[in-house]
């Protein structure tokens, strides 16, 4: 009798057990039924809630996550969908396009990125059942760089990885949305941690750098715009496929084939004529901005094209204490890299700005500058070199 009362209790204890510990695997649980099992089951409950609803796994890891590390500005953490609804509402004040996104893919921008596997975001489906997305926004200016996705990795952290590819010349920054998947059994970080490398490109004094462009069309119009020289050619953005064939906007919106916007045409190109600074101007950092701002406005740039090319080109010019610079116009630069346009403009302004480096104060003939008197359909291109 007696043992017949262990063996009962025996048989109590361990059904006890194992109903607890089915018990609490069913609420450790995510929700990753498939189709087939909730059609197998329409009663199930965990079936109930393969819809749009985030799984309590999920919620409660969502709620560990305080904080971003970001090692830069211009890149900010949104946050991490594990639903629909979170990735609404983590999106919603996005005020720019969305139209690449990383997904266990290496989609990064640019013209050296792989871009095979991208689609635009609002046609990816994304499975929340098996992933949460961590949602990343960039800026860079992808004429003079990239961005590279090097996957992630998990350890306390969620390590999310990416190269940062820049060179000489950027123009006007984009953002991006980068949406990374990660499984709901590797999502446990507490934190989420953005590591960057970055590979820089020392510039070159053999290449014209950021000659940019802008077109003011006194009506829309459509125009090629082709370089003679095209196998100089380094860099461009858009992309120059035996010219340029773009439809431009009176109000200098340019647009291509496929209807993306640009503010202005990019390109880097081998540049082989050398001045020899036998005149031109002598000019310090400390009196850099001034200089640059008188000269622009005589050369004919209006306020903005002004404000960009300070801006791009200021730093440079402080890296050294004393400077020489020689503007070379439009003259030079059509016989030295010339430029045809199916529709000739009535103005056309060039600028190609040469710096080089002195020790001190170096006495040089005072270059003459002339203003042209902008009229009509105007085009004007600004650039520069550094010795």
């Amino acid at each position: 009798m007696k043992d017949i009362k262990v063996l009962i209790i025996g048989l109590l204890i361990l059904s006890t057990l194992a109903f607890g510990g089915l018990y609490i695997r069913e609420l450790n649980r995510t929700c990753e039924c498939s189709d087939k099992e909730c059609e197998e089951c329409k009663e199930c409950e965990k079936c109930k809630k393969c819809d749009d609803t985030p799984t309590k796994s999920a919620d409660v890891r969502s709620s560990l996550i305080k904080e971003y590390d970001l090692p830069k500005e211009g890149y900010k953490v949104l946050g991490v969908a594990t639903s629909k609804k979170d990735y609404e509402a983590f999106t919603k004040d996005i005020d720019f396009a969305i139209i690449d996104y990383e997904y266990q893919t290496n989609c990064a921008g640019g013209t050296s990125g792989d871009v095979t596997n991208c689609v635009p975001a609002p046609q990816l489906e994304r499975d929340y059942d098996r992933y949460v997305y961590v949602l990343i926004v960039t800026e860079m200016d992808y004429c003079g760089g990239y961005f590279q996705y090097l996957g992630h990795t998990i350890n306390e952290y969620i390590n999310i990885n990416f190269r940062e590819h820049v060179s000489c010349g950027p123009c006007a920054p984009e953002y991006r949305l980068y949406e990374i998947g990660i499984t709901h059994q590797e999502y446990n970080a507490q934190k989420v941690k953005v590591n960057f490398e970055t590979d820089t490109v020392e510039c070159d004094p053999d290449v014209a750098y950021k000659p940019i462009m802008y077109i003011y069309p006194e009506k829309d119009i459509d125009l090629k715009v082709t370089f003679v020289n095209e196998d100089l050619l380094t860099t461009t953005y858009p992309r120059y496929n035996n010219g340029w064939d773009i439809k431009v906007l009176k109000d200098g919106s340019i647009y291509d084939k496929d209807n993306k916007y640009y503010y202005a045409l990019y390109w880097e190109s081998l540049y082989n004529y050398k001045v020899d600074f036998s005149e031109g101007f002598y000019v310090t950092k400390d009196n850099a901005i001034e200089f640059l701002e008188e000269k622009l406005t005589l050369l004919g740039l209006n306020p903005k094209e002004r404000n960009e090319f300070i801006m791009y080109w200021l730093p440079i010019i402080e890296q050294n204490e004393n400077n020489l610079i020689y503007f070379e116009t439009t003259d030079s630069l059509n016989k030295n890299e010339p430029l045809e346009f199916s529709i000739e403009p009535d103005t056309l302004i060039r600028i190609r700005m040469h710096i080089k480096k002195v020790d001190g104060y170096t006495s040089i003939k005072e270059q003459e500058l002339n203003t042209p008197n902008r009229t009509g359909f105007t085009i004007v291109e600004w650039g520069g070199v550094k010795y």
